[in-house]
């Protein structure tokens, strides 16, 4: 996008989820890969001189050292905060002398660092950031090590394609539900659509029938699109931007 000199540009409020309130001791544990680290730098930064007693775990995947985001930033954190942040960088094109750290931030990887160098058990939060298989990868390492679910906060980058199940699944779904009125209200505007099969999903039916509905992704990642259910019943093709209680 280019962006003109003096011209007005307005965007919309951040919808991240990824937060923390500083307000006790804590043990964070953080994965990222590439530019997931943009989101998470001013999170450290930030809690590391509010709270006094948090304590902090990078590990950051990446290609090469001159590729990797904030570099030189992260080590003046770690610097100005020892011992309180370790960073821990995982290179794929680029041999260090420890062997653990040459590599992807899969699942074997990280549940060997469980084994060696972290103890799970004293993670009170884990913020994953990166692409799909990565992260599903260190959840599977999460779990595997007792680390509750409850504790995760993810940013995924990407999705892979729907499975045949899951598109027999929302086929089967959308024939039950045809013809069924839904009252939608965005912004105080109330809308009765029916629902149409091959309209495709309520948000779809929403931006079909004139209604500005928000979105980023359309693949239930960014959760820009989420909605409150205030009667009925509605099944989700996919989810990756709500956790269990919402």
């Amino acid at each position: 996008m280019a962006i003109r000199h003096a011209r007005d540009t307005y965007t919309r409020r951040s919808e991240g989820v990824s937060i923390w309130q500083c307000d006790r001791t804590i043990s964070l544990h953080r994965i990222r890969r590439g530019s997931g680290i943009t989101p998470i730098l001013s999170l450290i930064s930030t809690a590391l001189s509010v709270e006094p007693n948090s304590q902090f775990i990078l590990l950051y995947g990446n290609r090469t050292s001159s590729s990797t985001m904030f570099l030189e930033e992260l080590a003046a954190l770690k610097d100005r905060y020892l011992p309180r942040l370790q960073v821990y960088h995982f290179l794929t094109a680029e041999a260090d002398d420890i062997a653990l750290f040459n590599g992807r931030l899969d699942e074997a990887r990280v549940s060997h660092l469980f084994e060696t160098l972290l103890d799970p058990a004293q993670i009170d939060a884990s913020f994953i950031c990166g692409p799909g298989p990565m992260i599903d990868a260190v959840k599977s390492a999460l779990l595997a090590a007792g680390v509750d679910s409850g504790k995760f906060q993810i940013e995924r980058f990407n999705v892979g394609a729907l499975t045949a199940e899951q598109i027999a699944q929302f086929r089967a779904v959308s024939r039950n539900a045809e013809g069924i009125e839904m009252d939608v209200i965005l912004d105080g505007c109330r809308r009765r659509i029916p629902f149409n099969p091959s309209a495709g999903n309520i948000f779809e039916h929403a931006r079909l029938a004139g209604m500005p509905a928000p979105y980023a992704c359309k693949a239930g990642v960014c959760a820009t699109c989420r909605a409150k259910l205030v009667a009925g019943d509605v099944k989700m093709l996919v989810n990756y931007g709500l956790n269990s209680a919402e």
